[in-house]
């Protein structure tokens, strides 16, 4: 019987062997992870921004259709009902800008009066 001659050492393969990357990929999932969960709480956060500014917006334009159509008084009551505050209104006519705060975030909007279009008589 005859048996393969053995390769000396210097010329073996130097390729590594599935011991050696053992433990290789634990480094990598965790940092996988961890960019995804940076990313979820960035993503999360700005749905938080949006979500406020569409509310004091929404509450922006309420208080400026209630000052147009009931008055100042009407129209600071909307906000205090919508845990709002007036940080400014401006009556120009049948025009009406307001600026409101809600929970930090502030909103601008305008409403103007509509013309009655039944004539007087």
């Amino acid at each position: 019987s005859t048996t393969a001659p053995s390769l000396p050492r210097s010329h073996r393969s130097s390729a590594p062997t599935t011991s050696d990357h053992r433990g290789s990929a634990a480094p990598l999932v965790t940092v996988i992870i961890a960019l995804a969960c940076a990313c979820s709480v960035a993503v999360t956060r700005g749905a938080s921004v949006l979500a406020a500014r569409a509310r004091a917006q929404s509450v922006a334009d309420a208080v400026a259709l209630a000052a147009v159509t009931h008055g100042v008084d009407t129209a600071r009551r909307v906000a205090h009902i919508s845990h709002s505050t007036v940080v400014d209104i401006t009556v120009d006519g049948m025009f009406v800008e307001v600026t409101v705060r809600t929970n930090g975030t502030t909103a601008t909007a305008a409403a103007v009066r509509a013309v009655d279009p039944t004539p007087p008589g």
